[in-house]
């Protein structure tokens, strides 16, 4: 699982150089009926992949990319997902972004803080 959750960190981030943010939502978003009840060790595995894949990644926005790998992983196994976009100012008056995502009360790519959730989707 991990393997796979390091080819589509990669495929994520050829996506985020090669179109433009707005259609990101269009990309990564759900068409099909998805799993109500899924298995939480399931959840847990995926996360544990994209961090230990995380470790590997040499890009500057790393939270928006496991995201959406991420997001690409639970689709196929047809769990749902929300994906978070939120900003915070630190003490020197600059704005930071960051994203996570969230299934089923799990927090698969964490928020790590707290965060003002500007979309979700």
């Amino acid at each position: 699982m991990s393997c796979e959750a390091l080819i589509l960190q990669y495929a994520a981030w050829c996506v985020l150089f090669i179109f433009p943010f707005r259609s990101i939502p269009k990309l990564f978003s759900y068409r099909k009926s998805l799993d109500p009840e899924p298995d939480m060790a399931l959840l847990e595995q995926i996360k544990e992949a994209i961090r230990y894949s995380d470790r590997l990644s040499i890009w500057k926005n790393r939270c928006l990319v496991q995201s959406l790998a991420a997001r690409w992983m639970l689709k196929r196994r047809r769990i749902a997902s929300t994906l978070c976009l939120g900003v915070d100012m630190d003490s020197g008056s600059k704005i930071s972004s960051h994203a996570w995502l969230i299934s089923h009360g799990i927090e698969v790519v964490p928020r790590n803080g707290d965060w003002q959730e500007m979309w979700s989707f």
